[in-house]
């Protein structure tokens, strides 16, 4: 069997046998019929988004008259408006820390699979794309084959970049079994440089019936994909599910400890009550699990994801909810290295928010969809996660400036301090519930020493501010530019996966290499030998069925 691939123009460049534990050379084109929601290079134009631009500039007319006009009035009004806000968001995160999550812990015994073999499993693809980092190749390879999943059930692949020879090298050197590797293409090829159009790559040759994305220096759960599989078995209706992440160097700064009180009230706490009231939520850009059928239900030409998208999980997200899919949790971790700097910091902040920007007009564009209670619920909850966020980065600082100079002013003239009873109740109630939801999310994850940590939140979110302006100025000059976030910095210690359990290739001492011939034999090809998912979607002809790794059952 030859893998014949193509590039724009049809010229075949490549034809090779294919084999599980090979590099593969990816040059894909496929087609799909147009899709309703716009994607980040799209965005702005069509009649959904001149729509749009009617709306919004109707409404800052509206503002700046009034503003004019009743200038008083106008900023009573954008006060109450702004501490509803706060007071909703207050008792969500009041709910959120009284929502113990024992909820979301999957029994053992709802496996439906125990008492049956290997071959039953669900086939998953693991995705773990790389770029600059040969360094992390070897821990990354041990740390991945501990999962504990049947292995002829399991494909993970590394996807690297044609023009960075150390990865592609680290990668091909250490290759085994159940591990393939993806090479992406760069000579000639117009396409951004972005995490999701490495993934889009990578998935025509991805063979499971759910598909999940590790970054470089992740630590899963050993019974991750297991507990993912159990929770889609119970869960019919959701589409993807998202796996806590939790850092392992948070003792390492107090920016690193501030992160870690970041994640663990986003994951411990606020989702699991995204997931019980039924909303969907940003996913995170790593340990997010997927069935193959929901992304082939967002699928546009070869995007599964939006590859100009910069934070191309909390887009995907609203994609899935606009389809009907639900949104779900589970509770086995995986251990990340959080950023100690300010300056990577900075650089990874901006990213995800002008990524924020890119999914909140993208989804503007198509508020209401899908049609009726759910549409209404998806719009709330895109302004609730990402909308309030974006206004958080761009007002919070402005308005501790001016409640800063208000409150020097007063002691300079009157030598007193009196507030208006409306900004005492913002005050309190925003910090109030941040600083409660951070120490909840740091005692459920297990890591009490973060509570020291808790004072300096506010001073944090006042960090936010910059990384905020920078995005909207990058939205404009370099809205796809992808700042790469540099791993293996820390001088902490990677974690050894937490609980192991005995996975069906035992781990030692011995090259894993003599191993793989007892469980991949030479003359058998795994891409043939395991029972595919079809995409009804995918286009059958003949060159498709060569490019295929799903050929044989798709003839």
């Amino acid at each position: 069997m030859g893998l014949d691939v193509e590039i724009g123009d049809n010229k075949t460049i490549r034809s090779r046998p294919v084999s599980r534990h090979q590099t593969y050379d990816a040059r894909v084109k496929t087609s799909h019929p147009k899709h309703q929601i716009p994607h980040a290079h799209t965005v702005g134009k069509g009649s959904k988004s001149h729509g749009f631009r009617r709306v919004a500039f109707g409404l800052a007319l509206i503002g700046v008259s009034a503003l004019v006009l009743f200038p008083y009035t106008t900023l009573q009004t954008l006060m109450m408006a702004f501490t509803a806000l706060i007071i909703v968001q207050a008792l969500l995160r009041c709910c959120a820390v009284m929502l113990t999550k024992k909820t979301f812990e999957i029994a053992p015994s709802s496996n439906p699979f125990s008492q049956t073999g290997p071959a039953d499993w669900p086939l998953y693809t693991v995705l773990v794309p790389l770029k600059d980092e040969a360094h992390m190749v070897a821990g990354l390879l041990n740390t991945l084959s501990r999962l504990d999943y049947p292995r002829e059930r399991l494909q993970i692949i590394f996807i690297t970049e044609e023009d960075d020879p150390q990865t592609r090298r680290a990668v091909t050197t250490a290759l085994r079994p159940p591990f393939e590797h993806v090479v992406v293409p760069r000579r000639g090829i117009t396409g951004p440089r972005t995490k999701p159009y490495a993934l889009n790559v990578a998935m025509q040759y991805a063979c499971g019936e759910i598909i999940t994305i590790y970054d470089a220096e992740d630590a899963p759960h050993p019974q991750q994909l297991k507990t993912a599989v159990r929770a889609f078995t119970q869960n019919p209706n959701w589409g993807a599910l998202q796996a806590p992440l939790d850092y392992f160097n948070t003792n390492e700064s107090w920016l690193a400890a501030q992160f870690g009180l970041e994640y663990s009230a986003q994951f411990h706490v606020w989702i699991p009550l995204m997931v019980r009231l039924g909303l969907p939520f940003p996913l995170g850009g790593t340990s997010n699990h997927i069935r193959r059928s929901a992304l082939e239900s967002v699928r546009y030409k070869d995007m599964f994801w939006d590859s100009y998208n910069v934070t191309e999980d909390a887009d995907l997200s609203f994609r899935l909810s606009a389809k009907g899919w639900g949104i779900g949790y589970i509770t086995p971790p995986t251990q990340e290295e959080a950023v100690a700097k300010l300056g990577p910091w900075t650089h990874q902040r901006t990213r995800w928010m002008k990524g924020f920007m890119q999914s909140w007009r993208v989804h503007m564009d198509a508020p209401l969809e899908p049609r009726g209670l759910q549409g209404v619920r998806r719009q709330l909850t895109l302004q609730l996660t990402l909308g309030s966020v974006l206004l958080a980065g761009f007002l919070h600082a402005p308005i501790c400036f001016v409640l800063l100079a208000w409150v020097a002013s007063q002691l300079i003239t009157t030598g007193t301090i009196v507030l208006p009873p409306v900004v005492l109740m913002s005050l309190a109630l925003g910090y109030g519930s941040g600083l409660l939801i951070g120490a909840a999310g740091a005692i459920r994850m297990g890591r009490p020493k973060l509570l020291l940590a808790l004072p300096l939140m506010p001073l944090y979110w006042l960090c936010l501010a910059w990384p905020t302006y920078r995005a909207a100025i990058e939205y404009v000059r370099r809205p796809f530019y992808w700042a790469k976030t540099e791993h293996g910095l820390t001088s902490t210690q990677t974690p050894r996966p937490m609980h192991m359990q005995p996975t069906d290739i035992d781990i030692d001492n011995t090259p894993y290499l003599e191993k793989a011939s007892h469980v991949w034999p030479a003359q058998v090809n795994p891409l043939t030998a395991l029972t595919p998912y079809i995409p009804l979607s995918r286009p059958v002809n003949d060159r498709a069925r060569k490019l295929s790794p799903h050929k044989d059952a798709a003839e």
